[in-house]
């Protein structure tokens, strides 16, 4: 069985009222977004790993990850969804989609 994970992590945390969104500050020393991608790529039944990420932030997860599908999101949590499934292996059989901030 195969099994890929989408991490969304395109937002730019409104909210959250901070010069940095909130998936990429830091939380006890580390981004708050690879205790996601750490988490998924230590889990056995995981087989790929695609982040959506901040256009902003691409490039930078993209060199930090380089055994991870890193995209670039959309104006919309439906368009970043549809950016990390038009990633997605071709005969996968699960799709966990994971918000990176929860």
């Amino acid at each position: 069985m195969k099994n890929n994970v989408i991490i969304v992590a395109a937002g730019i945390g409104k909210r959250f009222n901070n010069k940095i969104p909130k998936q990429f500050t830091s939380l006890k020393g580390k981004r708050i977004i690879d205790y996601s991608i750490n988490a998924f790529s230590n889990h056995e039944k995981i087989d790929s790993i695609i982040v959506v990420c901040h256009p902003d932030w691409t490039e930078k997860i993209k060199k930090e990850n380089p055994n991870h599908t890193i995209v670039s999101g959309g104006k919309t949590r439906k368009k970043s969804c549809y950016n990390g499934f038009y990633e997605c292996d071709e005969n996968v059989d699960n799709i966990l989609i994971h918000d990176a901030v929860r």
